[in-house]
């Protein structure tokens, strides 16, 4: 097995979210499958890079959902601070 670092960390974490269903994907999954591979202490010490690139994954996940909305000409106005205040 190569040596763990934080950029394979990076880089099975982003495989790993790439072929998860994500209705039925946790964080505590990514990070079971990732101890069976790299082991439980790996995991622990590069537990940051797991969640960054997580979190980064997710964002763009989510704004692709955004811009899907948009060519089928479904987006909703999201409130503004100055909305949201008034209400």
């Amino acid at each position: 097995m190569p040596a763990v670092t934080a950029a394979l960390v990076r880089a099975r974490t982003r495989a790993l979210c790439e072929a998860a269903d994500l209705a039925t994907f946790t964080e505590r999954s990514l990070r079971s499958s990732l101890a069976a591979e790299l082991g439980e202490a790996q995991v622990t010490k590069f537990a940051s890079a797991m969640k960054k690139e997580l979190q980064a994954f997710l964002l763009e996940q989510a704004e692709g959902e955004g811009d899907e909305a948009t060519e089928h000409g479904t987006v909703q106005a999201q409130p503004t601070a100055a909305t949201a205040a008034a209400s």
